[in-house]
């Protein structure tokens, strides 16, 4: 039996500690930050792990003092310089093939490998994320989320075998704006980076689709973790 099965199927624990992971584009973070801490940072005993960029989406260079707001959980943050990142990550390029999926899929096709390197680099802060922590094993639960989401309710986490998401805004089955898990459970899910290029390469996967692609990876590729739907959850994305 591995780690994952010997997870207890359902419970939910007080003063959990929990790793939280906040990666993208700030964004909204001077509106967002405060219902993460109305609604789950001062309710468990938390540690905060921060990725983005340098420069935003605007060209706006940031700083540990975007940061300020959570001094009092911050634990480490890093930003990226995408130059360097860029240049030591080779893009994605399209296969000459038979029945490739960005010729025979009409979304796919629509959308090109311009998305699908959109979200190489969104779950590259991911895995950075992850990867900062010192033995996540330490933590009860992991949860990422992005820097651009409103929480609408408090959280309540629930120690369980499989990767928790809520009812996706925009109706998906999956959704990549936020997840949590067991340890074992995340260190999966946020090394979905590493796995993408062969996604493509081998299996013939729609890897500009943001939802689906991460829900085939977590639930298709060995160890198999399934989805369980936290509808608790509320949030919106303000971008």
């Amino acid at each position: 039996m591995d780690l994952i099965t010997k997870l207890t199927p359902f419970i939910l624990k007080n003063n959990m500690k929990v790793a939280v992971i906040l990666t993208g584009y700030l964004r909204t973070f001077n509106l967002t930050h405060y219902s993460f801490i109305d609604n789950f940072l001062n309710h468990y005993d938390c540690d905060v792990y921060c990725s983005s960029w340098i420069n935003q989406e605007n060209g706006h260079p940031i700083d540990e003092n975007s940061f300020s707001c959570l001094k009092k959980y911050l634990k480490s943050f890093k930003l990226n310089d995408y130059n360097k990142y860029h240049n030591t990550n080779p893009r994605i390029e399209k296969l000459d093939r038979a029945n490739d999926v960005f010729d025979i899929n009409p979304r796919a096709k629509q959308h090109g490998l311009y998305w699908g390197n959109r979200l190489l680099d969104q779950w590259y802060l991911v895995k950075d994320g992850y990867f900062q922590i010192n033995n996540p094993e330490k933590y009860d639960i992991i949860f990422r989320l992005r820097f651009d989401s409103l929480i609408n309710s408090k959280i309540i986490f629930q120690i369980n075998n499989y990767i928790n998401i809520p009812n996706d805004v925009g109706g998906w089955s999956f959704s990549d704006h936020m997840a949590y898990g067991s340890y074992i459970v995340m260190k999966k899910y946020c090394n979905l980076f590493d796995h993408i290029p062969n996604l493509y390469y081998k299996q013939n996967i729609d890897i500009s689709h943001a939802v689906d692609m991460p829900k085939y990876y977590m639930e298709k590729l060995s160890p198999s973790i399934s989805v369980n739907i936290d509808s608790n959850i509320k949030y919106l994305i303000l971008k």
